[in-house]
């Protein structure tokens, strides 16, 4: 079976699975070479086409570097917007969050994961049975998105990033390697406005490409493209007993899927053509 999901301005990528050889793959689309700005310059750029293209913007903001450089963007170019903050009992990066909201009186719309387990775990279940992979994922993005859609709003997160990937060279160049998960395409695979934040232009796109220090592993190399001191994430909280992790193991019966690599200037080729 494959399964299609479109992202982006002007769904400018897509992301096809193939359930039957467990595979999957980004293919660009975009009409014209992506312009090559600075990270801050193509950061603003694409803040300013979201808030043209959409009103009633809700971000997915758990308190790491990646949503608050998302969140500090849309506040620079002074772009309203709704936080959404998920408070996890033992993962503490929802404390930043708060604290970034309440230092400049941004409202944002705070929500006890415990609380809505049962919601989460049935639009995760629902979705799984669709894209049967014990890698995919993201069912908080699930979740937020249908939060934002009961205010009438759109859902943005803080991804798909580009991890840098050291440990895998596959290539006699030993030139380093992009990596991408599918978990970082959710809202894509089921055709959720905004979705990523770092996807949806081009220019932002090639901008990570080009300007992610690859001499640093990936916390560091992110600081550094996003000027912010290293902020590791907390120890993630596993929202589900193991009882329940054994349920949805039964819907994927224990598939996984391998990630989406590029040469670094296989990426930067692509984008620019």
């Amino acid at each position: 079976m494959i399964i299609t999901g479109y992202g982006g301005l002007d769904n400018w990528y897509n992301v096809t699975v193939n359930t039957s050889l467990n595979t999957f793959e980004v293919n660009f689309n975009h009409k014209s070479p992506a312009r090559q700005l600075n990270f801050f310059e193509a950061a603003d750029y694409t803040a300013r086409t979201i808030a043209e293209k959409y009103k009633n913007i809700f971000l997915g903001f758990s308190g790491g570097m990646d949503s608050q450089f998302v969140a500090e963007t849309f506040y620079k170019n002074n772009i309203n917007f709704t936080p959404l903050i998920g408070i996890n009992p033992t993962n503490k990066d929802h404390e930043f969050a708060l604290d970034w909201c309440n230092t400049r009186n941004i409202k944002s719309i705070i929500l006890d994961l415990e609380f809505y387990s049962h919601d989460i775990l049935k639009i995760y279940s629902t979705f799984l049975k669709k894209v049967p992979f014990v890698n995919i994922g993201n069912c908080i993005d699930l979740f937020l998105s249908s939060i934002a859609k009961k205010h009438s709003g759109h859902l943005l997160v803080g991804g798909p990033t580009l991890p840098l990937t050291h440990h895998h060279i596959k290539h006699a160049s030993k030139e380093p390697i992009y990596s991408v998960e599918l978990s970082e395409f959710a809202l894509e695979l089921t055709n959720q406005p905004i979705g990523g934040f770092f996807f949806f232009t081009p220019e932002i796109a090639l901008s990570q490409a080009i300007n992610l220090d690859i001499t640093k592993p990936d916390d560091y190399s992110r600081a550094a493209l996003y000027n912010f001191p290293v902020r590791h994430k907390t120890l993630e909280y596993r929202l589900f007993p193991d009882s329940i992790f054994l349920k949805l193991a039964h819907i994927t019966k224990g598939r996984k899927i391998n990630n989406q690599d590029w040469l670094k200037t296989d990426l930067i080729n692509l984008l620019q053509n």
